[in-house]
């Protein structure tokens, strides 16, 4: 008899007969009455059900309610009747899907999500399409120059950003940047950074609002004050200001009549000037002293002269009046002192002449030598005159003062050096009288050159001495090998020799057995390292080793056991029952025959590489 399967809704699904296996009704096996060898099949139906028929397509005979999970997509999607759809996500699709409330699309044709409720389909964002670009307002944090973390809007019309809102103003540098946004021009920085300024900040900076604003009616400063056209100066009337007046150009401010200007006050180059616009026209700069004027400064055009208090000057500066300065003043032509007296008062007198005449009469006329006797240079001190004279009677200049020359000058006589501050003159041969000089750095005496702790010798050196001659804690260094019989040695020269000196030696051997017991050689062998160490000795530097043992030696009549006298005490152990135990032991005098026949060998090593190496043993 058939099996009648239903579905859910009571819906007849297939009619199954007896002995058969129905494998295109559903994605699983339908096992009919007595079918045989039906658990494979159930086994298989029970896996897949398990896996949600995870494949990379999706089952051919799908079911309304039926599970698949799309391992492409690695998501597990729900056929309702149709398509198989995502389960538990939104949906992904170009067009829009059959929905039911709860349903979110995701429209991957235009890049936009939506929602429905049942019965409207909600747009949630963006409010754009992929065509469009990102257009509307995006809230972003950005890292300003000083590490702090800044919110700001950014504004977005067809993919291309407008503008920025900020609360507060900051400067942005480097990776921090907002991209699309401009660099600040008047940055010093280099490279320039990002200037936000508090409120809207637009990208393109001649944008302009379109419309009347209620404050474009009057001009609004940083604190908020409104001003109208009655605060500010016309140009075609006269008017006032209580306020300072800044011209920000080079041009400067000009005064004239009518249409001619007469003066221009301006930047020139970096310059401030003052000039005249007419030509042979004056200036003046004008005081009032009571009712009248008076003119400090004139500048009198036509012959280039200015006056001072003076309005007629006769030289190129005129000056009526007293004349000081507090500074320098410097006169490039011939200065003429019509007064009785010319007083000094300075700290430092320059003169560019080479030469100062003294003692001329008339200004040019010289006299003889009792005229110029006493002539000279003084320099006053309460502390006594220093001068420099000439005396007619000594026929010389005269100093009542010590001379000090400055570092690396010199004393000369016929231009030839006489005395500088390291070193006698190569003229000066003889020194009458000198019983010690100071400390030399370096002194020649004939083919001898003592310089420091150097002593240079051009030909051999003879130490003619009649005491001996003593190195107080010192080494004699860098010596040739001795070659002569009273050569003095190296010590490099001392343990070259040593180490070809062959080695001789006698040992005592009883008692060593390596490799055996009549020729231990090894043990030999360590021995002489420990004693002589090869390292020390030239390669095939032989060792000759006189070995005696005394193993074959015998003791007779010896009663150690007999001599031993033995004493006891009493002690309790552990079961409380007394223990006799030896105390002491104490030997007598033991006497017997000892004799000590010796064996001899000869053993010979060789060095070989740095290594003693056994050669023989006789």
């Amino acid at each position: 008899m058939s099996y009648k399967l239903n579905k859910t809704d009571g819906e007849l699904l297939i009619e199954l007969a007896d002995g058969q296996l129905d494998v295109t009704t559903t994605d699983i096996t339908l096992i009919g009455r007595n079918y045989k060898g039906f658990g494979e099949a159930f086994n298989e139906n029970l896996v897949k059900m398990l896996e949600n028929f995870a494949s990379t397509g999706a089952p051919s005979n799908p079911l309304i309610g039926q599970l698949w999970y799309d391992t492409s997509d690695q998501r597990l999607k729900l056929y309702d009747g149709t398509t198989f759809r995502t389960s538990g996500g939104p949906i992904v699709s170009s067009s829009r899907p059959n929905m039911v409330a709860g349903d979110i699309w995701i429209d991957n044709l235009n890049n936009k999500m939506y929602f429905f409720d049942g019965t409207d389909l909600v747009l949630v964002g963006p409010d754009y399409d992929s065509g469009q670009g990102q257009t509307g307002f995006e809230v972003a944090s950005v890292i300003d120059i000083s590490a702090r973390e800044r919110v700001i809007l950014k504004i977005w019309v067809g993919g291309t950003l407008f503008g920025i809102i900020a609360k507060e103003e900051f400067r942005l540098s480097g990776d921090n940047k907002v991209p699309g946004y401009p660099d600040d021009p008047d940055d010093s920085f280099f490279p320039p950074r990002q200037l936000v300024l508090k409120g809207f900040n637009f990208v393109d900076r001649s944008f302009w609002y379109q419309g009347t604003a209620a404050n474009a009616r009057a001009l609004v400063d940083a604190q908020g004050n409104a001003k109208t056209s009655a605060n500010f100066l016309p140009s075609d009337a006269n008017g006032a200001t209580t306020g300072s007046i800044s011209i920000k150009n080079s041009a400067g401010l000009s005064v004239g009549i009518g249409d001619t200007e007469y003066a221009a006050l301006k930047i020139v180059g970096t310059t401030t000037t003052l000039e005249t616009q007419q030509s042979g026209t004056n200036i003046s700069l004008r005081t009032r002293i009571g009712n009248q004027f008076t003119n400090p400064v004139f500048i009198n055009s036509s012959n280039g002269r200015i006056g001072m208090y003076n309005t007629a000057p006769q030289y190129t500066l005129d000056l009526t009046g007293d004349f000081r300065t507090t500074g320098n003043a410097i006169i490039d032509g011939d200065l003429t002192v019509n007064g009785n007296a010319t007083y000094l008062d300075i700290a430092t007198l320059q003169v560019e002449d080479k030469n100062i005449e003294l003692s001329l009469s008339n200004g040019s006329a010289a006299g003889n030598d009792s005229i110029a006797d006493g002539g000279g240079l003084t320099l006053k001190s309460s502390d006594g005159d220093k001068n420099i004279t000439w005396l007619t009677s000594n026929d010389a200049w005269n100093f009542n003062q010590d001379v000090n020359l400055d570092l690396d000058y010199e004393f000369k006589i016929n231009n030839q050096l006489v005395l500088s501050r390291t070193e006698l003159g190569p003229t000066v041969t003889t020194a009458n009288g000198l019983s010690s000089i100071g400390t030399l750095t370096e002194l020649n005496v004939d083919n001898v050159n003592i310089n420091g702790s150097a002593i240079t010798v051009s030909t051999g050196l003879t130490v003619d001495a009649t005491g001996d001659v003593t190195f107080s804690n010192s080494r004699i260094k860098d010596v040739l090998d001795p070659v002569d019989d009273q050569d003095v040695a190296t010590k490099l020269y001392v343990d070259t020799q040593l180490s070809l000196e062959p080695v001789a030696l006698t040992l005592d051997i009883t008692g060593l057995n390596t490799p055996s017991e009549g020729n231990p050689y090894t043990d030999v062998l360590a021995i002489l390292e420990s004693i002589s160490p090869a390292s020390r000795k030239a390669n095939n530097v032989e060792a000759r080793i006189h070995c005696t043992s005394y193993v074959s030696s015998n003791l007779a009549g010896f009663d150690v056991q007999g001599a031993a006298n033995k004493s006891y005490i009493s002690v309790i152990s552990d079961d409380s029952s007394a223990v006799s135990v030896v105390q002491d032991i104490n030997f007598d005098t033991v006497s017997g025959t000892a004799s000590f026949t010796p064996d001899r060998l000869t053993m010979i090593f060789r060095v070989s590489g740095g290594s003693w190496t056994w050669i023989s043993t006789s």
